[in-house]
């Protein structure tokens, strides 16, 4: 949980500091909003760069609530 924690904390950071553009550089699956980070996204697992999967707490119209999505805003 601490692990979890600590990796959104430094995604949230991310993006709060404005070094990050909400436009993925490709279109996201219809049922995830397309911005290369939300806030209510969590991450659950890591690659050990900037990919994730994560339990997407913020669905876009068509999504399910805890979808896990593969998160990655490097591509």
């Amino acid at each position: 949980i601490q692990a979890v924690e600590e990796e959104w904390l430094d995604w949230l950071e991310v993006l709060n500091s404005g070094d990050m553009s909400q436009t993925p550089p490709t279109k996201p699956d219809s049922r995830i909003k397309p911005v290369g980070w939300n806030s209510r996204w969590l991450p659950l697992t890591t690659n050990g760069g900037s990919g994730h999967y994560c339990a997407d707490l913020d669905p876009a119209p068509g999504g399910v609530l805890g979808q896990i999505i593969w998160v990655d805003p490097e591509y």
